[in-house]
């Protein structure tokens, strides 16, 4: 009788096992989800694949491309002689483009209720958080007529290279630890699903800098000499930038 209901059970749990997924319990287990990810937000466009450990944590990976957005402005080169008919303008961009990479833990301390997670993890590569860069068509004649060319930005002064270019901007630290909180499931029950995501990475204090005509990145302040008030109105804006918002929306795709 006893070897009679152990069949029985076994059939049971077996049939239990292959009903429809509708009603079929979800389990989460060491990396037997598998999942996708494209998203937006203050990185640029995103996307990663995650898998899950427990119903309470997932990993993920993932990379982010943020878009050429920026502005052309036309800005002054010093240095040209008056008696000339080299322009005295040239056309420089600042732009935000850049590509970085994450890895991120999520951790979800009520999963069986409700999809509040505490995300933790560290985000990689894409230091210039802006970059300004820029060419002067006719160098090869201004060289000549000028030791020391340079383009005011913004009244910054940035020092041409041996090829005409202009280049810098502002940088940060390449490895930034990221901490944020959201609501949404890494990993959906569902085929589909998705979530939104805040948090911020700590960049460390960003730098200006800028790349002088010896092919050597220089921090603005080595050699531009700026003022008092210059100084304290950029130490007040890194200092804010030393933290990084990130907010981003995602929709979601199970594999697995």
């Amino acid at each position: 009788m006893a070897l009679a209901c152990g069949v029985v059970g076994a059939k049971a749990q077996e049939s239990a096992d292959v009903v429809p997924s509708s009603s079929k319990v979800f389990n989460y287990g060491i990396a037997n989800r598998l999942g996708v990810g494209l998203g937006f937000g203050t990185e640029g466009i995103g996307v990663d694949v995650a898998t899950c450990f427990t119903k309470w944590c997932a990993l993920r990976f993932g990379v982010n491309f943020m878009p050429n957005f920026g502005q052309d402005n036309q800005c002054n080169i010093q240095g040209i002689p008056a008696q000339t008919d080299l322009s005295n303008e040239m056309q420089v961009r600042t732009s935000l483009q850049r590509t970085t990479f994450d890895l991120r833990a999520d951790f979800y301390p009520a999963p069986d209720k409700v999809p509040f997670f505490i995300s933790a993890g560290l985000s990689f590569g894409g230091r210039d958080l802006i970059s300004v860069t820029g060419h002067y068509d006719d160098y090869d004649k201004l060289k000549q007529m000028s030791n020391n060319p340079y383009v005011d930005v913004e009244d910054y002064k940035l020092e041409l290279d041996e090829n005409g270019n202009v280049k810098g901007g502002l940088k940060a630290n390449s490895v930034r630890p990221y901490l944020g909180i959201g609501f949404g499931r890494l990993i959906p029950k569902k085929r589909v699903g998705c979530r939104i995501e805040l948090g911020v990475q700590y960049t460390g204090l960003p730098k200006m800098y800028y790349t002088a005509k010896d092919g050597k990145e220089y921090e603005v302040d080595d050699k531009l000499g700026l003022d008092h008030e210059d100084k304290q109105l950029i130490g007040t804006l890194l200092n804010v930038l030393k933290f990084y918002p990130c907010i981003k929306f995602t929709i979601r795709g199970r594999i697995l």
